[in-house]
């Protein structure tokens, strides 16, 4: 009984062994990799994104407060961004 189950507790650990030394080896083809690299350049990009957004958003939300808080409208500051621009120009 005790050499059954010896040599079914090694056939077991030989069939563990090799199926993921073929999952191991399957992951490393040429093609696997290229795959795994595309699949983490994208989820990096998707990433790059989502912190892109959220940052303008922050941008977005921050100026509106200074905005606000400097009783400034958009009208009133176009104007007044270009007669800025046209100062700077001419002291140059």
């Amino acid at each position: 009984m005790r050499t059954f189950l010896t040599f079914a507790l090694g056939a077991g650990v030989s069939l563990f062994i090799a199926f993921k030394a073929k999952e191991y080896l399957r992951k490393m083809t040429p093609d696997a990799v290229r795959e795994q690299a595309a699949q983490k350049r994208d989820d990096l990009l998707g990433e790059a994104r989502e912190m892109w957004r959220d940052l303008r958003s922050a941008m977005d939300e921050r100026e509106a407060e200074l905005r606000e808080v400097l009783g400034l409208d958009e009208e009133s500051d176009s104007a007044e961004t270009q007669a800025y621009a046209r100062r700077v120009q001419s002291d140059a």
